[in-house]
């Protein structure tokens, strides 16, 4: 699906269940030992925090805002020899934001107006997320806040509808 400066993204199937996975893979050539051991704790990090969205989200009273998290399904160390680490998280059928904008730009598929309330909606949902981490301790007295430390297009998938999730939660608590 995609090489990052941390890594590759592929698309996978899981042999028993049959479902979709996309699995990132942390790119080891050419790196020192502290180096793949701190893109390992990123996953550690990112996974952890994904499950801890998760739960909140579900712990959120029903009419009230509840963010979509991409869902982390797995995540390993690597084991030499056997699998370098890894993290698994649900597939999204959906198209990431920057490969809408670019789709629009070349080929301009959906009217400008109809454009233009789209991308209403995906940003008032992507700063619905953000506000919510971001504010977690307001609704979640022991929880610390959370920030996206690289919110970008390539980050926002979009499915029908607007429906968006974050991915590639590079986030940190706040201090």
């Amino acid at each position: 699906l995609g090489k990052g400066s941390m890594g590759e993204t592929w698309l996978v199937r899981h042999v028993r269940f049959k479902n979709f996975r996309v699995m990132k893979f942390i790119l080891t050539q050419d790196r020192s030992p502290e180096e793949i051991e701190h893109y390992a704790q990123r996953f550690v990090r990112e996974q952890d925090i994904s499950h801890r969205l998760s739960e909140l989200a579900e712990r959120v009273p029903e009419g009230i805002y509840r963010p979509k998290v991409l869902k982390v399904v797995d995540g390993a160390d690597a084991k030499p020899g056997v699998h370098p680490a890894y993290l698994a998280t649900e597939h999204i059928q959906g198209s990431g934001l920057d490969q809408l904008i670019r789709t629009q730009q070349r080929d301009r598929q959906v009217e400008d107006i109809d454009w233009a309330i789209m991308m209403v909606k995906v940003t008032i949902e992507i700063l619905k997320q953000l506000n919510f981490a971001h504010n977690l301790s307001k609704s979640f007295p022991d929880e610390r806040d959370i920030v996206h430390r690289d919110i970008k297009p390539a980050n926002v998938l979009v499915r029908f509808h607007a429906d968006v999730k974050l991915k590639d939660l590079a986030m940190e608590p706040s201090f």
